[in-house]
């Protein structure tokens, strides 16, 4: 039974990322930043289906290059999903006010909520505590050099094609952006969300 609890508990958390991964080629594809291919639909069963194919292709080819690689990729992960936590609970500590605020009050509804507003800054010192754990040199959880060289080289390319695609973006109004990623208008009750990101 224990063998089969931990194997369930693996297979969600890689089902998760499968999942998200080719959803995230799904946005991006319609955000114009990767082929067009990715933000097509399948006719019947309406998923990302390239983009589903080319996640299992690359999942197929990776355990090939060993178990090192794979150690690699897993330490670049965490990283990445430290820094996402980090995200989204600054995003929620600028959206929620503390209870007596007045200004808690918007088309999102009421965003007053003082103990909202400090768990979400516990999260964020949180998520720099593991972000400093992983990169710190002499932490105890700190990446090996593999992990770091492939995180900076990962890092560059990011930077890099975030500069290709930098003067294209601007051309884009909010609502295009809307239109392309999300397929329609953006859902009414969202202009606060759309603040806090800016």
């Amino acid at each position: 039974m224990l063998t089969i609890g931990i194997t369930m508990g693996v297979s969600t958390g890689l089902n998760g990322f499968y999942v998200s991964a080719s959803r995230i080629l799904l946005g991006m594809g319609r955000a114009q930043m990767i082929p067009a291919v990715f933000a097509r639909l399948h006719p019947k069963y309406k998923t990302p289906h390239y983009g589903v194919l080319f996640v299992a292709a690359v999942c197929l080819i990776s355990p090939w290059f060993g178990r090192a690689a794979l150690t690699w990729v897993v330490d670049m992960s965490a990283v990445g999903v430290t820094v996402a936590y980090l995200y989204t609970c600054l995003c929620a500590f600028k959206l929620f006010r503390t209870t007596n605020s007045k200004q808690g009050i918007s088309s999102l509804g009421d965003v007053n909520s003082t103990s909202k507003k400090v768990l979400s800054l516990l999260g964020a010192i949180t998520s720099l505590t593991f972000m400093a754990l992983l990169l710190i040199p002499g932490s105890p959880g700190v990446l090996g050099k593999e992990s770091m060289i492939a995180l900076a080289v990962w890092t560059l390319l990011g930077v890099l094609f975030f500069l290709m695609r930098r003067k294209h973006n601007k051309t884009l109004s909010d609502e295009q952006v809307d239109m392309l990623v999300l397929g329609a208008p953006r859902p009414a009750g969202t202009e606060l969300a759309v603040k806090v990101k800016r």
